[in-house]
């Protein structure tokens, strides 16, 4: 009887101990029940970055596309690669997908990378496989307006940008300086992508005079003094930076204006000048809609002028390893491709001072008055290394230089009519 009773006694008190062992019942308010804590962490996604696009090429011949896949918080879990939709196999560790035996026409790749927390990124971009030429036969006549040059200013102005726009405001002169001898127009919009602001959404913010752009009439003297109170904005801006959009949505609104500042951008921007866009920011393109997408940017340039319309888009950005352990929050990868894709130039948003960077900028937004966009990129058709292209113009032709479709002369042309006749691929 008591050996029966110590062993009930001793199973009463095992019972008891498992049970306070496993009691994990937490009060309400414990700010860690479930693992988790009250500050969430942000999820970065990864990126799939383009090195090299492919290139139209004969039937034939062969391409090759290099890129990069950059992960953010998490590990990369998958990358697919397709043609024209169909799968094919890619070593994205390698980075290099060659591209062989493709049909006459376009090809589309869609490159797709997928964290381990589902997180997306996609890259795409097109080429073309061509069997012949095609000849072209072009006129176009040059007056005194050739040297018109619009330039947008496409500024930063989230909280972390004020040592920056206050450089900005204080070198402007070095660029300005540079394109003196133009008719140009100036203005200014930001990078907020909020439609209920006067600044944002690609309207253009009236400078302190009143006016929606300054002009070369001006002198550089006011245009300085009324540039830098614009470029140093008062307001704490969105923390979304869309320079590609903010661009993209100025020149939705001259295209259909309905408002005040919409008909100021159909003056700001004219039909016969040179484009040049200058973005200033920190970051990259924060979105990835058809409107932050850099080839439709470009496509609506065309849509809006014609294929010969030049258009060339500057970034002073983060784009350097020391930029982005330094002041920089992010590369801006979106802007320096739109930039190389239209021969702009990529400044340090990091540099001591804008003064080199902005005069090279201003440097090469004169140039622009000197540059013919052609329809197509010229061929060497007899192959003896040489584009064949032939231009007549009044007196002697400057020299000049190709690069892809852009025939740049040495000098201004003179008032007057020239032809041109070159070969583009037959696609």
């Amino acid at each position: 009887m008591r050996i029966r009773l110590f062993i009930v006694l001793s199973l009463l008190f095992t019972v008891s101990a498992c049970k306070e062992a496993v009691n994990f019942e937490s009060s309400s308010d414990d700010p860690y029940v479930g693992g988790a804590t009250t500050d969430e962490i942000e999820e970065v996604g990864p990126k799939v970055l383009i090195d090299e696009e492919p290139e139209d090429h004969k039937l034939g011949k062969s391409t090759k596309a290099i890129f990069k896949v950059v992960k953010g918080t998490s590990a990369i879990k998958e990358v697919e690669c397709s043609i024209n939709r169909f799968k094919i196999k890619c070593d994205w560790l390698k980075g290099i997908l060659p591209l062989v035996a493709l049909p006459l026409g376009d090809h589309e790749l869609i490159i797709t990378a997928v964290d381990e927390n589902g997180l997306k990124a996609r890259a795409q971009v097109d080429w073309k496989v061509f069997q012949g030429f095609d000849r072209v036969d072009e006129s176009f006549e040059v007056n005194e307006q050739h040297s018109q040059t619009d330039i947008l200013f496409v500024i930063d102005n989230s909280s972390s940008m004020w040592a920056e726009q206050k450089e900005m405001s204080q070198r402007f002169d070095k660029f300005i300086h540079k394109v003196k001898h133009l008719d140009w127009h100036v203005a200014v919009t930001t990078t907020d992508p909020r439609s209920n602001k006067a600044w944002s959404d690609g309207r253009i913010d009236p400078f302190d005079n009143g006016d929606y752009f300054l002009t070369s009439q001006l002198g550089v003297g006011l245009a300085q003094k009324l540039f830098a109170s614009e470029v140093r904005r008062n307001e704490s801006g969105w923390d979304t930076e869309e320079g590609i959009r903010a661009t993209y949505r100025a020149l939705e609104r001259s295209m259909n204006p309905r408002s005040e500042v919409d008909r100021e951008l159909s003056r700001f921007f004219r039909e016969k000048s040179a484009l040049a866009v200058v973005l200033v920011s920190d970051e990259d393109e924060s979105d990835g809609d058809k409107e932050n997408q850099g080839k439709e940017l470009m496509k609506l340039v065309e849509k809006k002028w014609g294929k010969n319309k030049v258009f060339q888009f500057n970034s002073i950005i983060t784009h350097t390893d020391e930029c982005l352990w330094g002041a920089g929050k992010a590369k801006g990868y979106s802007y320096q491709l739109l930039s190389k894709w239209t021969a702009g130039i990529v400044g340090d948003i990091c540099a001591d001072n804008y003064s080199e960077m902005l005069s090279d900028i201003g440097e090469g937004v004169a140039n622009l008055v000197k540059v013919h966009k052609l329809n197509c990129e010229p061929q060497d058709i007899d192959q003896d290394g040489k584009v064949d292209l032939r231009i007549k113009g009044p007196g002697s032709l400057p020299g000049f230089t190709i690069d892809k479709d852009k025939l740049e002369f040495d000098e201004p042309l003179k008032a007057g009519s020239y032809r041109l006749k070159y070969f583009c691929l037959d696609v």
